[in-house]
């Protein structure tokens, strides 16, 4: 009888650290590892990048984890190509004709079903299984990048019904590059989660991630009930530690906000202005979150001294 496996965790890209968190993050995951590896029902998947140093986590995980370290498994066979074409037809069916995919999301979901069919492939090579209710927590090094879109994507190619936890204590470029203190996280619908913080100068702050979402299903947004005075958003370009200012798109029953999702240059940050941490949080926890039917209409305000 297989083993069920409840627990996946995905280590997502974790190295090229800068120096001054390296000994800080190596510790944390391997502590994570000699914590979770002896349970049986849990299991771990590290997406390697090529860094000098992955072989010292695969071989702490193979060491806690054993057979249930899965491997770094990119599924390249021919049975994997057809169901990547199959992917790419659904995605152009449902969402090319409206220009809302980009060649780089379709990359990124290639890699995921190729990781999705691998961690398949290993699980079934060793003896183990797990059903659609099992838990994938993911960490790694860039929150704004691979941390947020692998998961997305693995998820629902792995046919769980859950939507992924990013464990924000274990990844260190989270709120890049705002360098924000977390507070909490909330579930909204479609598989969106309200990630909360403040930054350094005491601004609210907050990203609302898309954490369950195939490449042929739609976009979201979320639409904010609150008065637009009190907010502004910014753009966190990948790799780029500054930040445009932007005007939102109002709707009559609310801010219409971009959901943050790892695949384009930049990903939308909403900050508090003039409002206290606790109203801001109760406003964007009532956000209701929809497909997005239409690019939101807004103008570039670097000139109008709102940046937070």
């Amino acid at each position: 009888m297989s083993q069920i496996i409840e627990k996946l965790y995905l280590l997502v890209h974790p190295l090229d650290l800068p120096p001054e968190v390296y000994d800080h993050y190596m510790t944390a995951w391997e502590v994570l590892m000699d914590r979770e590896g002896p349970d049986p029902r849990n299991a771990i998947f590290i997406m390697t990048n090529g860094d000098p140093d992955d072989h010292l986590l695969m071989e702490h995980a193979q060491a806690t984890f054993g057979d249930r370290h899965l491997g770094d498994q990119l599924d390249q066979s021919g049975e994997a190509k057809i169901q990547l074409l199959d992917d790419m037809d659904r995605a152009f069916s449902a969402r090319g004709f409206r220009n809302e995919i980009g060649s780089y999301e379709l990359c990124v979901s290639n890699h995921a079903r190729r990781y999705a069919r691998g961690i398949e492939a290993a699980c079934k090579q060793r003896g183990l299984a797990f059903d659609p209710d099992m838990r994938l927590i993911a960490c790694g090094r860039q929150w704004n990048g691979c941390v947020n879109r692998y998961p997305m994507f693995i998820g629902p190619y792995l046919g769980l019904s859950r939507r992924p936890e990013l464990r924000t204590d274990l990844i260190p470029e989270l709120g890049f590059p705002y360098e924000p203190e977390y507070r909490e996280c909330f579930e909204l619908g479609e598989g969106v989660n309200l990630y909360l913080f403040v930054t350094s100068a005491g601004v609210p702050m907050a990203q609302f991630v898309e954490l369950k979402r195939a490449v042929w299903e739609p976009l979201h947004v979320a639409v904010v009930p609150i008065d637009p005075k009190h907010i502004t958003q910014g753009l966190t370009p990948s790799g780029e530690p500054r930040s445009t200012t932007l005007v939102f798109c109002i709707k009559e029953d609310g801010v219409e906000v971009d959901t943050f999702y790892g695949c384009r240059h930049a990903n939308p940050t909403v900050f508090g202005r003039d409002i206290t941490y606790e109203a801001f949080r109760d406003c964007l926890r009532k956000s209701q979150v929809r497909a997005k039917k239409e690019s939101p209409f807004m103008y570039r305000a670097d000139d109008l001294n709102m940046t937070p």
